[in-house]
């Protein structure tokens, strides 16, 4: 994040948002904190896996939920965010929830896909919330996965971790492929023989979405 911007970073929301104050900041962006009372949000942006849609249905750690899915009443925005999945039945019970909020689809596209070679095999890791939608997009662009392996979200990769990635690839003649988010977590050491997949989220009607922003500033 502090590639596009400054970047806040404190144990409580309220004093990131204080300090972006003192330095005159207009705008501030939070990464999570929906569920944080302490602050009152302008505009309120909720995501989801399209494929992974709410999972089991519960609330952590017992499922992915953060709260409750009636909770959507409360909120302006939606993000459904995959790769061209069929989204009917999620939209009909996010609109019998809160027929008012705005539904945005996005997809997961790559930036460097020509620097890679796709007749080539490929072992797959990462350690992010949707790892199977990493996946996806990876043979929608025709890569020779003959593995992929998933770890926790936000996982703290060892050298052990690594050194069996790269034991099973040369088992495998294969070369590696994560996320540039997982790429950034392991030790520059072990990054030789890795190379990652720079990707961005597509936002399908983007236009909308500024006007949104935009309107909402300009009352402001």
């Amino acid at each position: 994040m502090a590639k596009h911007g400054k970047t806040f970073i404190e144990k409580k929301r309220i004093k990131a948002l204080e300090k972006a104050i003192l330095e005159n900041y207009d705008v501030a962006i939070f990464d999570d904190g929906l569920q944080d009372g302490s602050i009152y949000y302008d505009l309120t942006f909720v995501c989801f896996n399209s494929l992974n849609w709410i999972g089991n249905g519960f609330l952590l750690p017992a499922g992915p939920l953060r709260e409750k899915l009636s909770k959507l009443k409360f909120y302006d925005n939606i993000f459904l965010n995959g790769n061209d999945e069929n989204l009917n039945d999620i939209k009909n019970q996010i609109i019998n929830i809160n027929p008012d909020i705005n539904i945005f689809e996005s997809k997961y596209t790559s930036l460097n896909i020509d620097s890679f070679n796709k007749n080539e095999k490929y072992l797959v890791f990462s350690g992010i919330g949707n790892h199977q939608t990493f996946i996806n997009m990876l043979k929608k662009e025709k890569f020779n996965i003959l593995e992929s392996i998933e770890f926790p979200d936000h996982y703290d990769y060892t050298d052990e971790d690594l050194d069996k990635i790269f034991i099973k690839s040369k088992n495998l003649d294969a070369k590696i492929i994560t996320t540039e988010k997982d790429y950034l977590r392991i030790n520059q050491s072990k990054l030789k023989d890795i190379k990652f997949i720079k990707s961005e989220l597509k936002i399908i009607n983007e236009d909308k979405i500024i006007n949104i922003i935009m309107s909402k500033y300009a009352k402001n």
